[in-house]
């Protein structure tokens, strides 16, 4: 089989399977170490791991459920970030046999991660601005928010790196950045430029379309039908509905019910990662190339449900607390104002289960023929 480093492929893409069915082989790829996404990789590996390494070494009182988000977001980018770069640098990806352009999910990624580092570092920023206004000049605690600062810094650093990814896989997919190519993947790149495009066969946003007859596959692009109709329109309601509610709930200062914040945390934000996912899937036509003959209206509502349920458990528990602590901080800052909060993160994710469920009522009526 061919060394893939003598490919010539993109390194963020799959090679081509060969006509003989070889496939690609695994092992080390230095043409990806020196790539720039390579490089960006190794730069958002070392900018993580210095930005958790900082604020686990935090010694305080205050926010630890800021802390935790921060804790989350940057270890779970990290170990991703791991295991993006190993797939790439080992060529594991040439064995994986999905027919799509990796730079769609790698700038997904980056992009979401972009904006969870903003939201985490930003908490944490303005706890380490407050922390400093009571424990600036002495120490060790002094000495300990200037960590927190220094982490919410590197935590900003991530992001940008993150920004940068994102940015130059997306123009990677636009043909702005084109590495070097053999004749054998210009060829190729040549007959993808002329399948038919999806938006013009006419798809059920929410179905995967029906398979060429001529065996050509469906080609992955932006699907302005999905936005504009309501399965999309919804779909961009639940995004900013879970990101508002997870933001007040980290943003929530106290000693209370740690439990139940994380369970609401844990819900609110898988949901959202989850929404983004669906999102991606039908509005980039991505859902075309998974060969699974069903009706992708039911797993969605199913998926709708469930949330809708759980949104509906964690809500009323923080609710709960809210009301509860109400009677003891309603009248007192800063504590009166972290109840408020907590009050308004119940309110939206109150709100988003709402949501969920009249996603997953649309989707029940069109699999009846109704819409």
């Amino acid at each position: 089989m061919a060394d893939p480093e003598n490919q010539g492929a993109n390194p963020d893409k799959a090679p081509e399977k060969q006509s003989s069915g070889g496939g690609g082989q695994i092992g080390f790829t230095m043409e990806y170490v020196t790539s720039i996404p390579g490089i960006i990789k190794i730069v958002e590996f070392f900018l993580l791991m210095i930005a958790f390494a900082l604020a686990a070494d935090f010694k305080g009182s205050f926010s630890w459920g800021r802390m935790d988000f921060f804790l989350f977001v940057t270890i779970t980018s990290w170990l991703f970030v791991i295991a993006i770069f190993v797939l790439f640098v080992f060529n594991v990806i040439s064995v994986i046999n999905v027919n799509i352009d990796w730079n769609l999910p790698v700038m997904i990624f980056a992009g979401v991660v972009a904006v969870l580092l903003l939201i985490s570092s930003s908490l944490i920023a303005d706890d380490a601005r407050r922390g400093n206004d009571i424990y600036g000049g002495l120490r060790p605690y002094g000495y300990s928010v200037d960590k927190l600062s220094a982490a919410a810094a590197f935590g900003f650093f991530s992001m940008v790196a993150f920004i940068i990814d994102a940015g130059i896989h997306f123009m990677k997919m636009q043909g702005r950045i084109q590495p070097a190519l053999s004749c054998e993947h210009i060829e190729n790149f040549t007959k993808d430029l002329e399948m038919a495009d999806p938006e013009n066969q006419g798809a059920n946003p929410d179905k995967a379309p029906e398979k060429q007859s001529s065996g050509g596959g469906e080609q992955i692009g932006f699907i302005m039908e999905y936005i504009t109709s309501i399965p999309g329109i919804i779909k961009i309601v639940q995004f900013f509905l879970l990101m508002i509610a997870f933001g007040l709930a980290a943003g929530s200062k106290g000693s209370f019910s740690w439990g139940r914040m994380d369970f609401f945390l844990f819900v609110t934000i898988t949901s959202w990662v989850l929404v983004i996912a669906i999102f991606v899937l039908f509005a980039f036509n991505v859902i075309s190339m998974i060969n699974v003959n069903i009706d992708w209206k039911l797993p969605v509502m199913i998926f709708d449900a469930v949330v809708a349920v759980l949104l509906l458990i964690s809500s009323s528990l923080i609710a709960d607390d809210a009301r509860k602590w109400n009677y003891i901080y309603g009248g007192l800052r800063p504590y009166g104002f972290s109840v408020d909060k907590l009050s308004a993160a119940a309110a939206f994710g109150f709100f988003s289960m709402v949501a969920f469920i009249i996603d997953a009522v649309i989707h029940f009526m069109k699999m009846q023929g109704k819409m």
